[in-house]
C-alpha cells in the first residue's frame, strides 16, 4: 500500500570492497566505479512501474580474475544487510531492490539472471568464474531497481558498510 504519490527512496549503496585470501593460484581483486555516486531513486510511486530503475547511476566493477585451471572457481557476491532504516524509523528490506548484472559476453562467465532481488541479511551471486578463467579485464555493471510497491514513505540511506561487493578465487 502507498502512502503517498511521492515515497522518496534514496538508498546509498556505496559497498565494501573486499578480496577474499587467495587459495592456490586464485586470485581476484575488483574496483568500483559509477556515473554519480550514490546509487539513488527519488519520488518512486508517482507513475513508474513496478521496478524503478537506478536514474542510470548503476555501478561497474572492474578487475582482475583467475581460477584456478582444474578445480577452481571464481564469483562477484553482492551482500545486504537484514533492513534499511529510514530517517522516520520506517523498515525498508533490501529484497525489495533486484539487480541486474550484466557485461560483455566472456567464456567462463555467467551472470545472474535479470533483476533478481537482494537478499535480506544475506547474499547473491552477480557473477560466476569457472575452472581456468583468467582476465585481468573483468568488467561488470550491476543496476539496481526498486520495487516501490508496499514501501512506507521515508528517506532510506544505507551506511558504507550496509552493502558489500566481495571478489573470490580459487
Amino acid at each position: 500500500m502507498r502512502f503517498s504519490a511521492h515515497v522518496v527512496a534514496i538508498c546509498a549503496l556505496t559497498c565494501l570492497l573486499t578480496v577474499a585470501p587467495a587459495l592456490a593460484l586464485g586470485v581476484a581483486s575488483i574496483s568500483l566505479s559509477s556515473g554519480t555516486l550514490p546509487v539513488t531513486w527519488s519520488n518512486a510511486g508517482t507513475t513508474d512501474t513496478y521496478l524503478v530503475t537506478d536514474s542510470g547511476n548503476a555501478l561497474t566493477v572492474g578487475g582482475t580474475m583467475q581460477t584456478t585451471a582444474v578445480s577452481g572457481s571464481g564469483s562477484l557476491t553482492i551482500t545486504s544487510p537484514a533492513t534499511i532504516t529510514g530517517s522516520h524509523g520506517a523498515p525498508l528490506s533490501p529484497a525489495n531492490i533486484s539487480v541486474t548484472c550484466s557485461g560483455t559476453n566472456v567464456s567462463g562467465q555467467t551472470l545472474v539472471a535479470s533483476k533478481t532481488p537482494l537478499v535480506a541479511g544475506g547474499s547473491i551471486t552477480c557473477a560466476r568464474y569457472s575452472a581456468g578463467f583468467t582476465s585481468t579485464t573483468v568488467s561488470v555493471t550491476i543496476h539496481f531497481f526498486l520495487n516501490d510497491q508496499n514501501i512506507r514513505v521515508d528517506t532510506y540511506l544505507s551506511s558504507a558498510a550496509a552493502f558489500g561487493i566481495v571478489a573470490t578465487a580459487s
